[in-house]
């Protein structure tokens, strides 16, 4: 006789999950991920830092090879109705980007604070105004700084030479003496900053350019013995100018300031008419430190008039017209010499 057939219980649902979730644990443990699976992010990664790497390398390969004056690029700009035009210059002949970037290393100061100027009040300020015009006897030749970032000490002793001819010295003062005997101040052709070309002139003085002729370089060391018979112009003070008005104020009452502008890849072949940024217009690290000398409007856009270093080959005469809007940081940061 048979006895009752056994039979195992139901597994309950609960039962049956558990054993799910045992079998895809048992399942993950020995089945091996496969190399995606475990190398994704890595991969990813390296994709991405290998693509920055060929996108640096290939800007730096155009930075190098890439030659400023180009005439295709000066047609374009032109027909397209901007303020101002675009043209070729005898200083940047044939130079590239890479070559360039090695002349703007100049700033206004490595101080924390700067004395700020103290103005007396002008009633009224001319809607024009150059300096040029107004002392056609302190007129000089521009400068070419050539292949040194000097355009600090040419700035500098430009505008305080300025002052000192309005002062009825028509003597031109030396940039050369500032960029030859600074040394320990600034770096000579490997830039510097106003303020400390402040600090040598009122210590030092500048001497006569008949005495101490710009050439450029930065290779004249004998200072203190070689020059000790030259006549010496001394400042007694200099201050920082805040703000448009206060600017042409300044030069006004005492002659041309200083100030650093950020220097962006056409300002190089800079023609005429108002300058302006553009909308993408790549820029170099550093600044060009230039003499302001005036200042204007035209169709309501108000403009700084600057006298650069790189000859008078470029811009109009070696001069720009500069926009007081695009260029605000000039107007917070220029420098007053006194004498």
């Amino acid at each position: 006789m048979r006895g009752p057939r056994s039979t195992s219980p139901c597994p309950t649902k609960q039962q049956v999950e558990k054993l799910k979730l045992l079998q895809t644990a048992i399942k993950k443990r020995t089945t091996k991920p496969d190399f995606m699976t475990n190398y994704k992010i890595h991969i990813i990664i390296s994709i991405v830092i290998g693509f920055l790497i060929i996108s640096y390398l290939s800007f730096t390969k155009q930075t190098k090879e890439y030659i400023i004056i180009n005439e295709s690029e000066i047609k374009s700009h032109n027909s397209q109705g901007h303020s101002y035009n675009l043209g070729p210059n005898a200083f940047f002949y044939n130079i590239t980007l890479m070559q360039a970037k090695t002349l703007f290393k100049n700033d206004f100061t490595q101080q924390i604070n700067v004395e700020k100027c103290k103005l007396s009040f002008i009633e009224e300020i001319p809607v024009y105004y150059n300096f040029k015009e107004f002392y056609p006897q302190c007129n000089h030749q521009v400068y070419n700084q050539g292949n040194c970032s000097s355009s600090y000490s040419i700035a500098v002793s430009s505008s305080f030479s300025d002052r000192v001819c309005k002062q009825n010295q028509t003597q031109q003062l030396s940039a050369q003496n500032l960029l030859s005997c600074d040394g320990k101040l600034n770096l000579g052709c490997k830039g510097g900053h106003l303020t400390r070309s402040a600090d040598y002139i009122i210590k030092h003085g500048l001497t006569t350019n008949e005495c101490h002729p710009f050439r450029g370089d930065d290779t004249f060391k004998e200072c203190t013995n070689a020059l000790d018979h030259c006549q010496r112009f001394k400042a007694e003070s200099y201050c920082q100018l805040q703000n448009k008005d206060d600017i042409k104020r300044d030069i006004l009452m005492k002659g041309p300031a200083v100030a650093i502008m950020p220097v962006y890849k056409d300002f190089l072949i800079y023609k005429d008419g108002i300058y302006q940024v553009l909308d993408g217009q790549p820029h170099f690290h550093g600044g060009q430190a230039v003499k302001i000398i005036g200042w204007g409007e035209h169709n309501g856009q108000q403009y700084w008039i600057i006298e650069n270093t790189w000859g008078d080959t470029w811009g109009i005469n070696g001069l720009a017209k500069i926009s007081i809007d695009s260029f605000s940081e000039m107007s917070q940061q220029a420098l007053s010499l006194n004498i």
